[in-house]
């Protein structure tokens, strides 16, 4: 039972203690009519005010505990996508440095690149999976997303290149 639901109950209790205690004071005052028609009259509108109060005091608990919950749950977000654009720049930075060592051991081969290129060809499968995946999202630096479509640019030039020569 959450705090708001328990404060409503307690409230709702404490509202019939007290209309009890007040019909039995009334049954046992000896008073004229108009007296008692203004104790009732009074009474009534006690409960109608105090109703009234429990109902705001019950609205803004409600509000204020929808509003922690709301804010707890966009801070999980936010450590998700953290999480999420860490992983995904880390499998960007691996398939790089895979490119880039291939193409440092390409450089330096020399008379026998036609078998350092079969050994050692790029890759940039992930960058595509991740495109289409959706997974880019997580990156919201758009200029660190710009370097790294330039990188994978460049890879898949060299590819082509290596492909027709």
């Amino acid at each position: 039972m959450a705090l708001s639901e328990k404060l409503v109950a307690l409230f709702l209790i404490a509202l019939v203690i007290l209309l009890f205690l007040g019909l039995l004071l009334f049954r046992s005052t000896r008073a004229s009519p108009e007296q008692r028609f203004g104790f009732i009259a009074a009474v009534f509108v006690q409960l109608i005010g105090t109703i009234a109060f429990g109902a705001v005091v019950s609205y803004s608990l409600f509000t204020i505990q929808h509003a922690q919950e709301l804010s707890e749950k966009q801070r999980g977000d936010v450590d998700v996508a953290a999480a999420n654009k860490k992983r995904v720049i880390s499998y960007i930075k691996a398939e790089l440095s895979y490119d880039l060592d291939a193409i440092k051991v390409k450089r330096g081969a020399g008379t026998v690149l036609d078998f350092a290129i079969q050994k050692t060809p790029l890759k940039s499968e992930f960058w595509k999976i991740a495109g289409l995946s959706g997974d880019l999202k997580w990156i919201d630096d758009v200029e660190l997303l710009n370097l790294v479509a330039d990188a994978y640019f460049n890879v898949d030039n060299v590819r082509n290149w290596e492909a027709r020569f």
